[in-house]
């Protein structure tokens, strides 16, 4: 006959820990101690406890002093209230999965949401949980079930931890259309899955099982059922005794595994009788042995894991490693936060990563370290990034001496503060909590010394936008900017990257004193490109080219003889200067003011004053324009009094004489 043992088979870890507490209970406590309910559904192991003076009792009020073990299955609120209420001490064997899952439960039954837990209404685990929300919870163990309940507008669904796992996924396809917003947990226990999967496995290849386990055991009853959709020939025993080895003869190949109930010692209770019986001692002990070797993993210092945390305290981390001891990490091992409670970091339940630094802490328990793997990680990654360059991103915690400390997510590095930024930063607390961006400039891990740098990432940036803007000028095309500064000769534009200059003479054709009489700091302005020096960075704009030169738009519409209605802008000795058009003035001559002797110009024009003029004078060459206000004057004619003598007998006069003073009188 040849025998296969489930790898898995046996205690799980919830179980593991209950025998754990009540055995730590029995060497700590001289007092009675009580188990509420079995322990675990073994019998053998309940009678071996019995005798070693703790009893399973039904009802708290069944006794009024000493210690009550909470079991691995959990229990209700309010049974910690009743043995809290009679001074009784409580030792919480909780298994952490189902610690997990009454949090779960707790937390959104008071989001509103209705509770749905899949497994046997009678299981101690399921009316446990339900305790977490007010006993309000639907409990269904059948797709017939979970097609008729009612319609809900959030659900909440958790698992038994001992259920099928066929079973959840096909009661869970018919519950996710019973609801607008569902949030589903598969809690059945990994290590419930894993044997309920290598039973599933083994009975498919062998000719007859063995289930041993309680038969009031619901995980052993799940295994038993599992063996029976895929083998004909099953034997559920709880000790060797039930075996029937005239029965097992007639197979080749016999499989065994064992609920999480039960404990190594019955399961080789079986095999040494088997083999005893079969007189194949060597083989099936080394197979039996072999079994249990290859269920636990090998761990090595130095090794980096992965455990479920079972358990949290102020101090430490324990963690379910799958080896035959669990891992312990304390909390400076765990963490730099030293303020913050351990709590608050991680949950019972959570996976959790650590180095192995020692198989043996003098307790038994694997010392584990969560904090060098993740130096370790940050050291690669970091070292990664420092050679490809890559731009990380961060955010300052912190201002030190000479600069900051920059979280990058990673790990906290050191930022000089002149690499902060390409411009002086006076306030360096300012800055503090700001997001920033930059890589890292130095990588020395022997030396501890990691220096990071924004800046470089703005330069880089500044470089590129500079590079895109000036491949996109033009001489002679429009861009757009804002006036970033003025000054006395002119304003600077931002162009995105770079800075271009307006002079004060490109500003308009007319004359401009201050440039701040046409820009304002933080207008939006479009000019032409006028030059392009790439090597010294310089761009030349101007306001003024994008309108018609003014000169050459007077000379388009006016001629001389044109009437023509201009401003004074300036007076001198000789006339006034009035404006055409913007940007184009004419001179009025003070011998075009009036036909009187004109002594004072401002006698008879002032500053802004509007007058009529006629154009005289056109000269493109020089720029000049003569006006004249005369020419649209009537000329005065002399008035010769009845008195005045215009000339005398005696005078030898001729008529052309007298004509060519007239005329002189007259100029």
């Amino acid at each position: 006959m040849e025998i296969l043992v489930a790898k898995s088979a046996g205690y799980c870890y919830g179980v593991q820990n209950a025998i754990d507490k009540v055995d730590d209970s029995i060497s700590k406590y001289n007092k009675s101690i009580y188990t509420l309910g079995p322990i675990i559904h073994n019998k053998q192991v309940i009678d071996k406890f019995e005798s070693q003076g703790v009893f399973a009792i039904k009802d708290i009020d069944e006794t009024s002093e000493g210690i009550i073990i909470i079991r691995s299955h959990g229990v209700q609120p309010s049974v910690y209230e009743h043995i809290k209420s009679k001074n009784l001490e409580i030792v919480d064997a909780t298994c952490p999965y189902v610690k997990n899952i009454q949090q779960k439960v707790e937390k959104y039954y008071k989001q509103g949401y209705q509770i749905i837990i899949i497994g046997s209404k009678e299981h101690p685990e399921v009316v446990g949980v339900n305790g977490w929300c007010n006993n309000t919870a639907l409990i269904i163990d059948s797709i017939e079930q979970a097609k008729n309940i009612s319609y809900y507008k959030k659900i909440c669904v958790v698992s038994q931890t001992t259920i099928i796992q066929e079973n959840f996924s096909q009661i869970i396809s018919n519950i996710v259309f019973k609801s607008k917003e569902i949030v589903i947990f598969n809690t059945i226990c990994k290590a419930t899955k894993t044997r309920q999967d290598e039973t599933k496995q083994l009975s498919k290849i062998v000719d007859a099982m063995i289930i041993i386990g309680g038969y009031h055991s619901s995980n052993t009853q799940k295994l038993v059922n599992i063996c029976k959709e895929h083998c004909n020939n099953i034997f559920h025993i709880e000790t060797y005794k039930d075996i029937s080895l005239s029965e097992l003869k007639k197979y080749n190949k016999v499989g065994i595994t064992a609920g999480a109930s039960t404990p190594d010692w019955i399961i080789k209770e079986v095999i040494k009788k088997m083999e005893k019986e079969m007189n194949n001692q060597e083989n099936v002990q080394i197979d039996f042995e072999e079994s249990l070797d290859e269920s636990m993993v090998r761990i090595k210092p130095g090794e980096i894991i992965i455990g479920d945390v079972i358990s949290i305290s102020k101090e430490e981390v324990m963690v379910n490693i799958g080896y035959k001891s669990d891992g312990l990490i304390t909390k400076n091992e765990f963490t730099d936060k030293k303020d913050i409670p351990l709590t608050d970091l991680i949950k019972v339940g959570d996976k959790v990563e650590a180095m192995v630094l020692s198989l043996n802490d003098g307790e038994g328990n694997v010392v584990l370290s969560k904090k060098r793997v993740e130096d370790k990680k940050a050291a690669e990654r970091l070292n990664s990034a420092f050679e490809s360059q890559e731009v990380l991103y961060g955010k300052i915690i912190k201002s030190i001496k000479g600069g900051f400390i920059v979280d990058l997510g990673i790990k906290d590095v050191f930022m000089p503060i002149s690499q902060y930024h390409v411009k002086f930063l006076k306030d360096p607390e300012s800055v503090v909590g700001e997001d920033i961006v930059g890589r890292i400039i130095e990588y020395n891990p022997q030396k501890n010394r990691i220096i990071f740098s924004q800046r470089v990432v703005l330069e880089k940036e500044i470089k590129e936008k500079k590079e895109k803007v000036f491949n996109s000028l033009e001489e002679g095309k429009t861009i757009t900017g804002e006036v970033k500064s003025i000054v006395k000769f002119g304003a600077f534009i931002d162009l995105g990257g770079i800075d271009g200059l307006i002079h004060i003479s490109d500003l308009s054709w007319g004359r401009v004193k201050n440039p701040e009489d046409v820009l304002s700091k933080g207008d939006t302005v479009t000019a032409m490109v006028m030059e392009v020096d790439r090597e010294k960075e310089k761009v030349r704009l101007s306001l003024k080219h994008l309108v018609e030169e003014p000169w050459a738009k007077v000379f388009r519409i006016y001629s001389v003889g044109d009437k023509v209605k201009v401003k004074i802008v300036k007076i001198t000795s000789f006339g006034a200067f009035a404006e055409i058009i913007s940007g184009v003035e004419g001179l009025i001559h003070k011998s075009q003011i009036s036909y009187d002797n004109v002594e004072n110009v401002e006698d008879y024009l002032s500053i802004g004053q509007e007058v009529d003029t006629e154009i005289i004078d056109m000269n493109d060459d020089k720029k000049k324009i003569g006006l004249s206000m005369i020419a649209l004057q009537d000329k005065p004619t002399k008035k010769i009094e009845s008195n005045e003598t215009v000339y005398k007998e005696e005078d030898d006069l001729t008529l052309g004489d007298i004509f060519g003073n007239l005329f002189k009188d007259k100029e």
